[in-house]
């Protein structure tokens, strides 16, 4: 139509600026806006929507009076502290946006503080094209850090340690030109009564980023005084959890304590600390901190607490993959595809540490979508089979401790070498990459698994040879990302393994000569890696054959060839290639990727002997394919002169293989 956006408009910027704009700090408290994005006159009329469920809420409170009690207490808690407020004269028509919530109580079991809380639902609205709360207010950016990056940060270093803001959202005051947009009804002796938050709250669109970028603003206040400390702050910042970890007891005290002394000037209590060091908790007490440790665990699994997700025992110091969500669904029975993917988003695996034992129902779910079976289909018996028996695994995957600390020496000193081994395969189902750290420290080895990654093949049929480039080119990806998060200083700690001869040939040759899909992905490859860095790795001994076949569980909780890569990186001094053979291929392969050129396109070779009958047969201009039929031709006359047995007839494979060494 020729209609364009403005290309100078940009929402992250927008909502930043006016953030930046709106934002008042005042008695260790910022009062924020709600941003905006359509008129607030647009806003639904949800009062009878408020009212129907306040009513529902009232009938479950008769059957259930300890409910309702806690409900009551939550609700004169958050008045008494200027939370809540009543709405004086709630009929008059004001100039203001106004909704009403309908609110509910949600329960975690897990939790030590608040198992009951009432949540608040700004997305009710009667239907299409009535707008909510949330429909009308921009999410604003993501200012968080990365969960890959605080995850993998969290394994590098001997002291971990973890703590959250205390009732977060509620710290932030809202300001008073918006709080009738968040309203809610209530009964108080069984007359209807209007409350309105004076605090931002759980449950709003922009509640997240509201809460992120008043932390990134306070904390940017110290930076003159703390610059190197605020910065780290920043990135160990995720919501309101704050996951840290440091390499000295000195230097986790001082950010544990400069944290709680930085937040407190914004009203943001941490609490609920914990370590896997005894020492520092030790030290909190005699800082004061005593009454913001955390003394139980929030699960069944003693001296557990969660990380992100997943479950971290402080005692040992290892870390639990998130299943137990799934395992409390198995009761359910429905085997259709709406299960099977509602099943693969309650297993939270950010590291990939389960990618060989998860891959296998990915490639379940890709099947159902090749044979186009809809969503609530009953699985076909075939595919049911496959799904139960993955399903009846699950339960097992509580027994893995994957160990924290992953940069550790057996001396417990400092490393003198820190290595990334990154391996790939694939296969016609699937493709992956695993990375292993390794620290050498006075010959003594570890070698421990740290993050995976896989991905089902593509739904177009591909060789096996573009498929083993499309593994190599994700650990090339994925290891240019966790090398910077480990901060390593110099490529040569970078290390690449692949069993696939051709990807090695491929990676290691000139990009230009292969067809656009080979070409694009070695050029790609080449602009992330050194290729000095990449070997050959026999299949035997690459552990992301795993990834590409997929496992059961036992083998993964038995696979030492998944947690601790193969044997040969455990040894003092490894082999650069663990393949002593030549890296021969297949010269089909590698025809087939060559480029269609001409017959006389012109190619240069220069070799050390220039007085050599073979140099001059080089610098005719003829096309590779031509070069090697040559000296095929050259090979075979100097058998037949030396040989009685004579060669004829059609080349052969073995003599174009030669030919071509």
């Amino acid at each position: 139509m020729g209609i364009k956006d403005d290309p100078s408009y940009n929402e992250v910027d927008q909502s930043l600026e006016t953030f930046k704009k709106t934002v008042r700090y005042k008695n260790k408290l910022f009062d924020v806006e709600l941003p905006w994005k359509r008129d607030w006159h647009e806003l639904n009329d949800s009062y009878s929507v408020a009212k129907k469920r306040l009513d529902s809420l009232v009938r479950r409170f008769k059957n259930n009076p300890d409910l309702n009690l806690q409900y009551r207490e939550t609700l004169h808690d958050y008045e008494k502290n200027g939370i809540i407020e009543k709405v004086p004269n709630p009929e008059i028509p004001i100039n203001k946006p106004v909704f009403y919530m309908p609110h509910q109580p949600a329960f975690r079991d897990e939790s030590l503080t608040t198992q009951m809380r009432i949540v608040y639902d700004a997305s009710s609205s009667h239907s299409f094209p009535h707008l909510s709360l949330n429909d009308c207010l921009w999410p604003g950016p993501n200012l968080n850090s990365n969960i890959f990056d605080i995850l993998i940060n969290f394994r590098l270093n001997k002291f971990a340690f973890i703590s959250d803001i205390e009732k977060a959202f509620l710290q932030l005051t809202l300001a008073e030109k918006d709080i009738d947009a968040v309203r809610f009804l209530w009964t108080e002796n069984d007359t209807l009564q209007v409350y309105r938050f004076n605090r931002v709250l759980f449950g709003v669109r922009s509640s997240p980023f509201l809460l992120s970028a008043s932390i990134k603003m306070h904390l940017k206040k110290f930076h003159d005084e703390f610059p190197t400390r605020t910065e780290c702050l920043n990135r160990y910042f995720y919501v309101n959890d704050f996951i840290s970890e440091a390499d000295s007891l000195r230097e986790a005290l001082e950010i544990s304590t400069q944290a709680v002394s930085i937040m407190d000037q914004a009203n943001m209590v941490l609490r609920k600390w914990s370590t896997n060091s005894d020492e520092l908790r030790q030290l909190w007490i005699r800082e004061g901190l005593k009454n913001q440790l955390q003394d139980n665990p929030i699960s069944p699994r003693a001296n557990s607490t969660k990380v992100l997700g997943m479950l971290w025992n402080t005692v040992e110091d290892y870390l639990i993959v998130g299943t137990q969500s799934l395992v409390d669904s198995l009761s359910n029975n429905e085997n259709t595809k709406r299960h099977l993917l509602l099943a693969i988003g309650k297993i939270f695996d950010s590291l990939g540490q389960l990618s060989p034992f998860t891959i296998r129902v990915k490639c379940i779910l890709q099947v159902l979508w090749m044979k186009e079976i809809s969503w609530d289909e009953e699985l076909p018996p075939g595919i049911r089979k496959t799904w139960c028996q993955w399903l009846s695994e699950v339960p097992r995957l509580s027994e893995l401790h994957i160990p924290r600390y992953v940069l550790y020496s057996s001396t417990g000193e400092p490393t003198d070498v820190l290595e990334l081994h990154c391996f790939c395969d694939a296969s016609q189902k699937a493709y992956g990459v695993v990375i292993y750290t390794r620290v050498v420290k006075d010959c003594n080895v570890e070698v421990n698994l740290l993050v995976s990654k896989s991905r089902v093949a593509p739904l177009t049929k591909i060789t096996m040879p573009r498929l083993e480039l499309l593994g190599a080119l994700l650990a090339a990806r994925l290891a240019s990302k966790v090398k910077v998060i480990v901060d390593l200083k110099t490529p040569s700690q970078v290390f690449f393994w692949t069993d696939s001869k051709i990807t090695l040939n491929w990676i290691k040759g000139l990009s230009k000569r292969w067809k656009s899909f080979v070409s694009n992905r070695v050029t790609e490859i080449q602009s992330l890696c050194d290729t000095s860095a990449w070997a050959h790795c026999p299949g035997k001994q690459n552990p992301a054959d795993f990834l590409s076949r997929g496992v059961n569980v036992e083998i993964l909780l038995n696979g030492d060839l998944w947690w601790k890569g193969p044997q040969f990186l455990r040894e003092a001094d490894f082999p650069k290639d663990t393949d002593n053979d030549d890296t021969s291929i297949s010269l089909h392969d590698i025809s087939d990727e060559l480029k269609k050129t001409s017959d006389y396109s012109p190619l240069t070779f220069t070799l050390l002997n220039h007085n050599s009958v073979i140099d001059d047969i080089l610098k005719i201009s003829i096309n590779y394919m031509s070069i090697i039929r040559v000296m095929c031709y050259v090979l075979r006359f100097i058998h037949n002169f030396k040989n009685i047995e004579r060669l004829a007839g059609h080349l052969t494979i073995k003599e174009l293989q030669r030919a071509e060494i």
